[in-house]
């Protein structure tokens, strides 16, 4: 009976440790819990931001890209008309012409075609550096979804 006695409260007072080792571990947990919510929270802001920040540089390089491809368009249509114009020219010196009040200088037209396919050059080029930049932040934002997306598992 003595015996049986001090063997419960051994086996009360085992428990009653166990019991608050187990309340200890919870506690600990929760706060785990907590700070992880709190993480996934940080990342969902995070995705959501970066989600809108994406869509404005989309926006901005599909209006910079149609800007620069009808600058382009624009370009090589007056290079085009202009080589025409200053060929037929060419072609039509050999006969007799009636005076004109307005005649192509072809030296200036040489010149003019040279400065417009400098400018052609430079909108190729842009156009180009604009579609590597947008890949570039593509990759990367895809890059930061996807670890933002193995993050909170």
């Amino acid at each position: 009976t003595k015996q049986k006695i001090d063997e419960l409260k051994y086996d009360i007072e085992k428990f009653s440790g166990k019991l608050d080792k187990t309340k200890s571990d919870s506690v600990t947990l929760k706060d785990e819990v907590a700070t992880l919510q709190s993480e996934i929270g940080d990342i969902i802001k995070t995705q959501a931001e970066a989600d809108k920040m994406r869509q404005e540089e989309y926006k901005v390089y599909v209006q910079a890209k149609a800007d620069l491809e009808q600058g382009l368009d624009g370009m090589r249509l007056a290079l085009k008309i202009l080589r025409e114009y200053y060929a037929s020219k060419a072609s039509l010196v050999q006969q007799p012409e009636a005076p004109e009040q307005h005649s192509a200088s072809s030296g200036a037209g040489t010149s003019i075609i040279g400065m417009l396919e400098v400018i052609e050059s430079d909108f190729g080029k842009s156009l180009a550096n604009t579609e590597m930049t947008e890949d570039a932040a593509a990759t990367a934002y895809e890059k930061l979804s996807m670890e933002n997306k193995m993050a909170k598992k």
